[in-house]
């Protein structure tokens, strides 16, 4: 009786075993997994940090601008926009300046993608009581938006 219970449960020894086995493989590999991604993450956070502060060092605006005008990355000189004191991102061109000043804007970004190149655009826009001179670089992005960088052009 004993051997028939030992040859019933041997297999089934073997197949836990086998089993165990396995989970421990995939153990191994879903924690090497974690680790990986755990060390990507850190990398992504690390790079993102750095192009904050580098933005931050910017005295320039730099802006990503869709074809539609909208506005989708936080400027880095608020103090040289319209509206200072106010959150940008989700709103488009036509909410902050009159309709001359944003339908030029889209003409230059459409001009821009069109051409596929960068192109240069001098502007000037009301700011508190003076008009400020604006010199700016607009570079074609993927998605039908660009980058907009542009400084005063008095300093």
């Amino acid at each position: 009786m004993s051997l028939k219970i030992n040859q019933t449960v041997e297999p089934w020894e073997h197949l836990v075993d086998e089993q165990t086995s396995q989970l421990r493989q995939f153990n191994q590999q879903l924690q090497e997994e974690f680790r990986d991604r755990k060390l990507l993450e850190e990398k992504l956070h690390a790079s993102e940090s750095k192009i904050r502060a580098i933005f931050e060092a910017m005295t320039d605006i730099v802006l990503v601008i869709n074809l539609e005008g909208d506005i989708e990355v936080v400027p880095t000189n608020t103090e040289l926009l319209y509206e200072p004191n106010f959150d940008i991102i989700g709103y488009t061109i036509e909410h902050f300046y009159q309709d001359e000043i944003a339908e030029s804007w889209l003409r230059q970004i459409q001009r821009a993608l069109d051409m596929q190149q960068t192109i240069e655009f001098d502007y000037s826009l009301p700011i508190g009581d003076r008009e400020v001179w604006f010199a700016a670089r607009i570079s074609p992005m993927p998605n039908d938006s660009v980058i907009w960088v542009s400084c005063s052009a008095f300093k």
